[in-house]
C-alpha cells in the first residue's frame, strides 16, 4: 500500500515524465503541495529537502543529482519511519568494521613510508659523501626491500 501511494507520488515529482527526479523537482513540489504531508503520513519526515534528497542517494547508491523513479521509491521504504535500536547497532557495526579497515591501511601504509625512508636513507649513504643523520634500520632497509 504505502510502496504504490510512493510510486503514485513519484509521477507528481516527474513533470518531464523522464523516469528521474531531481532535486529542484523535489523541492518545487515539496513547496507548492501536500507532498510533505502525503510523505508524512507514510512515515517520512522531510524536514530538510536537500538532506532528504542526499539520504535518499545516498540509500541508493545513485551515481548522479538525479535519481529513478523506482530507485527513489526504494529508497524512501528504507528510510520509513524511525530508527529501531537494531538500525542503529548495525550503523555502529559498519562503522566499527569501516574504523578497522582504516586503521589497517594506516598500519601498512606507515610500514611503507617508513621502509622507503628507510631505503632512500641506505641509498645515499651508499651514493655519496653526504651526511643524511640517523642510522638505517637494516631490517627493512635491504638490497631486496628497496628494489
Amino acid at each position: 500500500e504505502a510502496y504504490e501511494e510512493l510510486r503514485t507520488l513519484c509521477d507528481s515529482l516527474d513533470p518531464g515524465d523522464t523516469g528521474r527526479i531531481s532535486l529542484d523537482d523535489f523541492a518545487d513540489r515539496l513547496r507548492s503541495g501536500p507532498l510533505g504531508a502525503r510523505l508524512g503520513i507514510l512515515g517520512l519526515n522531510v524536514a530538510d529537502t536537500e538532506h532528504f534528497f542526499d539520504l535518499l542517494l545516498f540509500a541508493t547508491h545513485a551515481e548522479s543529482r538525479d535519481i529513478d523513479k523506482g530507485i527513489f521509491v526504494e529508497g524512501c521504504m528504507r528510510l520509513r519511519g524511525q530508527a529501531t535500536g537494531a538500525d542503529l547497532q548495525w550503523v555502529v557495526k559498519q562503522t566499527e568494521v569501516i574504523r578497522k579497515m582504516l586503521l589497517s591501511i594506516q598500519e601498512e601504509t606507515d610500514k611503507r613510508f617508513s621502509t622507503l625512508s628507510d631505503c632512500l636513507i641506505a641509498a645515499l649513504k651508499d651514493s655519496s659523501d653526504w651526511d643524511v643523520g640517523g642510522g638505517v634500520n637494516s631490517e627493512y632497509a635491504t638490497k631486496s626491500t628497496c628494489l
